[in-house]
C-alpha cells in the first residue's frame, strides 16, 4: 500500500505559490485594470485614507488588487491548513458574486479575509479537521449570542464581520489555544471595518470599533473573547468556558474596607518600585528609604511607612525623616506632632475608575488564594491588569488626589510642587521630590554648613565617589564625579588643589596644629557615633568626606595618616589608591608630618605659582630654591610698582580709582607684603629651607597681600586701556554744543560708568572690561555720527562748492554791489547775505575714520561749538540764490517808487544826457536791465540825492514803542510813534525823508 501511494506521489509536483505570486496573478489576470478604471478606483479610495492606517501609503496596491483587499492574501497564507492555490478560487468566486453590485460609496467595497470564513465554514472537507472544527464551534456559539443578545444594532454587522475575522485570524496561528491576535486598530485597518459615525477620523473610528469589541464581550459574559490589555489584542479563547471575570466582581463585592487598605497599599508597593525590596522590619510595611536634598545634590537617610506614626518606633535607629502613607477607606487614629521630619501623604480623592478597578484587583486576588492550580494563573493575570490601571491612575492623579501634610499644614501636592517640573514623573518621583521640598528646612537644620555638590550624591553609595577622589589626590584620572566632590568640600580652586581655604579641613587642621609635639588626633576625636551611623564632629560629614579631606592634607604635607600596620604621607600618599576603601575609612589616628617643613613650604610654593614638586623632590631642591629667589625678586619689583599707582591714585576720567580714604591701608598692606618677601630672599640655600618658620596660617594670610597687588595690577591696565577712550570723549565733550543730544548722552554713560568704576565689586565682574569698553566704544561711535553729520550740514560738499562759486560770479550779485552806491539803499542786507556766503566753507574730504584718533576733522578744524550752526550747506545756498532775488526785486521797487517822487523828477531833468537817457529806460521798464550801466547808477544816485534817508534801528523803535513793557492802548502807540517819528525826521524836509529800518540778521542766516 505504502508503495501505491509512493508512486502516485512521485507523478505530481507541490508547487508553492507564495503571496507575491498570488497577488500579481491576482492584480494581472483576475482583476486587471486600464488607467482609466485604475484612476476611478483611486479616486474612490482617496475618500477612506483618513479612516484605514496604511492605505494611503499602500493606495498603488490597493488599487491594483482592488476590490481585495492587501491584507486578505497577507492573512491567507498564514493558514496553515488551507492550500494556496484555494486563494484564487475562492476570491474568483467572491467577485463573480459581487459582480453585479454597485460600489457602495459609503464604504470602500474591499473583499477582506472574514470574507473567507463563508467558504471556510460551508466546506465540509476543511471542517472535518479537529482545530477547524472547534474553532468553527466556538465561533457559531459566539455568533448565535451575538443574533440574541447584542443591544446595539447599529453594531451588529460590525460585530459578526469581528468575529469572522477572529476565527480567520485564530486559524493564522501554529497553536490555536495561543493568546495573540489582532489590535482594534489591525481589524479597523485589514477589514476595512465601518459604521455611521460623526467624525470621519480614524481615531473616532476606532473608538467605534473598541466599544463594539467592548460589547461583544459584555454579551459573552467574559467567556470566548479575551483582551490581552498588555499589548491590547483581542483573540478567540477557545478554553475561556468559566466567566473569570463575573466571579471577580461578585468576589470585589465584598471586600472590607481594611481588605481595600490593604490592596491598596499592594498597589503601592509596586507604583513606589519597592516590591522587590525586604521591609527594614519583619511584619509591618517599613522600607529604608533616601530623599535627595535637593539644594546640596545629595539624599539623606530614612523610612517610608504605609500606616500611621504609631508604628515609628519600629524603625530603629533614628534617621532624617519619616515618610507615611495613610489608609484610605479606614483612616488610622494616631496624633500628629507635627514633627518636622515626618510627611504625611493622604489618598483623599478618588474616582469611581480608581474605585472599580481597586474592589476588582482585590477581588482577583481574593479568588487567586482560593483558586485551583489551573485557574490561579488566570486570577494573577487579571489581577496584574488590573494593578496597572491602579499603577496608572496614581501616576495620572497623585498631583491632585493626595493631601501632602507636613508640620500639621494639609496641601494638595501639586501645591507643594509649586514651581517645580513634574511633567510625566512617575509615583517615585513625584514622593521624592515632594519630601524633598517639605524636608529641606529640617534638613538645613540637622546639617548645617554641611557641603554642596555639583553631582547628584547618595549616602549609600559613596565608594565610587570616594575611591575617584583619592586617584584624583595622587595623580590619576580626574573625571567629573571627582571633581565635584573636591569641590564640594572646598579643597579646589579652580583645578588646583588647596585644602587649607576649605572650613572643613580647617577643623582637622586646628585639632592636630592644637596637639603637643609629638602627639596625634585620634580617630574618635574626629568622628562621633550618632543613631548608629558615624559623622565628622563639627559638620556631620559622612566617613567618607573626612578620609578625602584628610587624603587631601596628607597630599598637600600637612598630615600623616596611620593605619594598621602603615603609614600614609605626602611621599607615598600614591598607595591609597591600591588599599580597600573600608581599610582607609577605619585608619587609627592622624599626626604632623616629620623633616622639612613640607607643608609650609607647599603652601608658601603653591602662593607664589611655583610647582609644588619642587619641594616635594629632594632631588630638586637646588632648582626649588634657584625660582623661589626669582621669583621673590621679581614680585618685590612688582610691589615697588604698584605703591606708586597706589600714591598716584590712578586718575581716570576725571575721578581718582583709588580713595583717598584707602590709600593709607593699601600702602600698608604693600609694605608687609614687601618685607615678608624681603625675608624669603634668605633663603638661598636648601639647608636653609630646613629653618623655614613660618606657619600655614601667615602663609595664607600674604595670599589676600598679593590679591591686593594683582586688583591693583588689573586696575593700572583698565585705565591704560580706557584712558585713549576717555582722552578722546573729554575732548569731544568740549567740541558739540550743550544742547546736542549726544551731550546728554554722553553724561548719561559718564555718570554711570564712573560710579561703577569706583566699585570694586562691579570692576571685579568677569565681563567688565568687555561692557565698559562696549559702552564707551558706542559713545564714541555715536559722537562720530553726530559730528559728522554737523559737519556735512556745515561744511560745503563738492557739488555745494561748485554752486558758491557761481553765486561768488552770480551777474545779480554783481548787480547789487553796483546799486549798493546808491544811499538810498539798505546796504546791511546785501552785507549780511555776503557774509553768510563767505561762512559757507568747503570741506568735503572728512570721512568718519578720520574721527577714530582725533574727534575734530583734520581738513577743516570743525568745531561746531564755535559756529554758528543755521542752517548750512546746500539750504543755505539756496537760500542766498532767493534772497538774491528778493534783494534785488526789493532795491528795484524802492528806486522806482523814490524815483517817482517830484524833487526826484526834477532832479532827473537835471540830468547829463546819457544818465537820464538810463534812468528814463528804468522807470520805462519799470525792471532793471541784465547789466547796470555806470550811467544809470550814478545818474539814480544824482536824482535821489536831494532825498534824506534815515536809518532806524528796530530795537530803537521798539523801546520807543513799548514804554518798558507796560499795556498800551491804541491812541497812546500812535502817539509814541508819531512823537518818535519826529525826534528822528527832526531839522529835515519830511517829504524829503526816506526811513530805512534796518534788517538784523537771525540765527540761521535768516531775516
Amino acid at each position: 500500500m505504502a508503495d501505491s501511494l509512493r508512486r502516485v506521489k512521485d507523478r505530481f509536483d507541490q508547487i508553492r505559490i507564495v503571496r507575491q505570486d498570488v497577488a500579481y496573478v491576482v492584480s494581472e489576470r483576475l482583476l486587471t485594470k486600464n488607467a482609466e478604471q485604475k484612476a476611478k478606483i483611486r479616486e474612490h479610495l482617496q475618500k477612506f485614507t483618513p479612516l484605514y492606517g496604511g492605505m494611503a501609503e499602500r493606495l498603488e496596491e490597493f488599487v491594483r488588487l482592488f476590490p481585495v483587499h492587501p491584507t486578505y492574501l497577507e492573512v491567507f497564507e498564514a493558514i496553515a491548513v488551507a492550500e494556496k492555490r484555494e486563494v484564487l478560487k475562492t476570491l474568483s468566486f467572491e467577485m463573480k458574486r459581487r459582480l453585479n453590485d454597485d460600489v457602495p460609496q459609503d464604504e470602500t467595497g474591499l473583499i477582506s479575509y472574514d470574507s473567507y470564513w463563508e467558504f471556510l465554514h460551508g466546506n465540509a472537507v476543511l471542517r472535518s479537521v479537529p482545530e477547524i472544527r472547534e474553532v468553527i464551534d466556538v465561533s457559531k456559539v459566539v455568533e448565535n449570542r451575538i443574533h440574541q443578545a447584542f443591544t446595539r444594532p447599529a453594531l451588529k454587522p460590525m460585530a459578526e464581520r469581528i468575529i469572522h475575522g477572529l476565527s480567520i485570524q485564530r486559524l493564522t496561528t501554529d497553536d490555536i489555544r495561543a493568546k495573540i491576535g489582532p489590535t482594534a486598530e489591525e481589524l479597523q485597518n485589514g477589514l476595512c471595518l465601518f459604521a455611521p459615525i460623526p467624525e470621519r477620523t480614524s481615531d473616532f473610528l476606532r473608538t467605534t470599533v473598541e466599544a463594539c469589541l467592548k460589547e461583544v464581550m459584555k454579551t459573552m459574559s467574559g467567556q470566548f473573547i479575551t483582551h490581552n490589555t498588555e499589548n491590547d489584542q483581542y483573540y478567540l479563547d477557545l478554553q475561556k468556558t468559566i466567566d473569570h471575570d463575573a466571579k471577580i466582581q461578585d468576589r470585589s463585592d465584598t471586600i472590607s474596607d481594611s481588605q481595600l487598605d490593604q490592596y491598596y497599599f499592594d498597589a503601592l508597593t509596586r507604583a513606589l518600585e519597592v516590591t522587590d525590596l525586604p521591609p527594614y522590619v519583619r511584619g509591618y510595611q517599613i522600607w529604608e528609604h533616601e530623599i535627595e536634598w535637593r539644594e546640596h545634590r545629595i539624599t539623606r537617610r530614612g523610612y517610608l511607612f504605609f500606616g500611621a506614626p504609631n508604628e515609628r518606633s519600629t524603625a530603629q535607629p533614628p534617621r532624617d525623616f519619616y515618610l507615611y502613607f495613610l489608609q484610605p477607606f479606614e483612616p488610622p487614629t494616631f496624633e500628629d506632632l507635627k514633627l518636622a521630619d515626618e510627611v504625611f501623604f493622604k489618598l483623599t480623592h478618588v474616582d469611581q475608575q480608581f474605585q472599580d478597578a481597586l474592589r476588582l484587583y482585590a477581588g482577583a486576588r481574593e479568588m487567586a488564594a482560593s483558586a485551583s492550580t489551573g485557574t490561579k494563573k488566570v486570577y494573577e493575570d487579571k489581577a496584574d491588569g488590573f494593578l496597572k490601571t491602579l499603577v496608572a491612575w496614581l501616576r495620572s492623579n497623585m498631583l491632585t488626589s493626595f493631601d501632602v501634610i507636613h508640620q500639621g499644614v494639609p496641601k494638595k501636592m501639586v501645591e507643594w510642587l509649586k514651581g517645580n517640573r513634574t511633567g510625566n514623573a512617575a509615583v517615585r518621583d513625584l514622593l521624592e521630590l515632594t519630601g524633598s521640598v517639605c524636608l529641606a528646612a529640617s534638613f538645613a537644620d540637622s546639617y548645617p554648613e554641611y557641603p554642596t555638590f555639583a553631582l547628584q550624591l547618595s549616602v549609600c553609595n559613596l565608594k565610587q565617589p570616594t575611591e575617584d577622589a583619592i586617584r584624583w589626590l595622587v595623580g590619576g584620572v580626574k573625571n567629573d564625579l571627582a571633581t565635584a566632590v573636591l569641590d564640594g568640600l572646598e579643597l579646589l580652586d579652580g583645578d588646583k588643589l588647596k585644602p587649607h581655604q576649605s572650613r572643613y579641613a580647617k577643623v582637622v587642621l586646628e585639632k592636630l596644629e592644637n596637639k603637643p609635639p609629638g602627639h596625634v588626633v585620634n580617630r574618635k576625636e574626629l568622628l562621633t557615633l550618632k543613631n548608629g551611623v558615624e559623622r565628622e564632629t563639627r559638620y556631620q560629614l559622612e566617613p567618607e568626606f573626612l578620609l578625602i579631606i584628610i587624603a587631601a592634607l596628607v597630599q598637600s604635607g600637612n598630615a600623616t595618616l596611620s593605619l594598621t600596620g602603615r603609614k600614609l604621607d605626602a611621599a607615598n600618599l600614591s598607595e591609597a589608591s591600591k588599599i580597600p576603601l573600608d581599610q582607609l575609612v577605619a585608619f587609627k589616628h592622624i599626626e604632623r608630618p616629620k623633616g622639612l617643613p613640607l607643608a609650609e613650604l607647599v603652601a608658601l610654593f603653591t602662593l607664589l605659582d611655583l610647582a609644588e614638586g619642587l619641594v616635594r623632590n629632594e632631588n630638586t631642591h637646588d632648582e626649588a630654591v634657584k625660582q623661589l629667589r626669582s621669583r621673590v625678586d621679581e614680585l618685590a619689583e612688582t610691589v615697588v610698582t604698584v605703591a606708586q599707582y597706589v600714591q598716584s591714585g590712578l586718575p581716570c576720567w576725571g575721578i581718582e580709582l583709588i580713595p583717598a580714604e584707602d590709600r593709607e591701608q593699601q600702602s600698608k598692606t604693600l609694605d608687609d607684603l614687601k618685607a615678608f618677601l624681603e625675608g624669603l630672599q634668605a633663603f638661598n640655600t636648601p639647608g636653609k629651607l630646613k629653618n623655614f618658620a613660618r606657619t600655614t596660617m601667615e602663609i595664607q594670610f600674604q595670599a589676600a597681600n598679593l590679591d591686593l597687588v594683582k586688583q591693583l595690577q588689573d586696575l593700572n591696565n583698565l585705565v591704560q586701556e580706557l584712558t585713549p577712550l576717555t582722552g578722546y570723549l573729554a575732548t569731544a565733550a568740549m567740541v558739540l554744543p550743550p544742547q546736542d543730544p549726544w551731550r546728554t548722552e554722553m553724561d548719561t554713560v559718564r555718570n554711570e560708568w564712573r560710579s561703577k568704576l569706583m566699585d570694586a565689586g562691579a570692576r571685579n565682574v568677569t565681563d567688565f572690561r568687555q561692557k565698559i569698553n562696549r559702552a564707551l566704544s558706542k559713545v564714541k561711535d555715536d559722537y562720530r555720527t553726530a559730528y559728522f553729520g554737523l559737519h556735512k550740514k556745515s561744511r560745503l560738499g563738492v557739488n555745494e562748492d561748485d554752486k558758491k562759486k557761481a553765486l561768488l560770479k552770480d551777474p545779480r550779485l554783481d548787480s547789487l554791489k553796483k546799486l549798493a552806491g546808491i544811499s538810498l539803499l539798505p546796504h546791511s542786507s546785501l552785507t549780511d547775505l555776503q557774509t553768510r556766503l563767505a561762512k559757507l566753507q568747503p570741506c568735503f574730504t572728512l570721512v568718519k575714520d578720520d574721527l577714530s584718533s582725533s574727534p575734530i576733522c583734520p581738513h577743516c578744524s570743525f568745531r561746531p561749538q564755535e559756529e554758528n550752526l543755521g542752517t548750512g550747506g546746500l539750504a543755505a545756498l539756496q537760500q542766498i540764490d532767493q534772497q538774491l532775488v528778493g534783494i534785488l526785486e526789493s532795491w528795484c521797487k524802492t528806486l522806482l517808487e523814490n524815483l517817482d517822487d517830484p524833487t526826484a523828477k526834477k532832479s532827473i531833468k537835471l540830468l547829463p544826457e546819457a544818465q537820464r537817457d538810463a534812468v528814463n529806460s528804468f522807470l520805462k521798464a519799470k525792471a532793471l536791465p541784465e547789466r547796470i550801466s555806470n550811467e544809470l547808477i550814478q545818474g539814480m544816485q544824482a536824482a535821489l540825492s536831494g532825498l534824506i534817508a534815515i536809518l532806524i534801528r528796530p530795537a530803537k523803535l521798539l523801546e520807543a514803542l513799548s514804554d518798558s513793557g507796560a499795556p498800551s492802548t491804541a491812541d497812546q502807540l500812535q502817539s509814541r510813534f508819531e512823537k518818535f517819528l519826529q525826534k528822528v525826521t527832526q531839522g529835515n524836509e519830511p517829504s524829503k525823508v526816506r526811513l530805512i529800518i534796518e534788517h538784523i540778521e537771525q540765527t540761521g542766516g535768516q531775516e
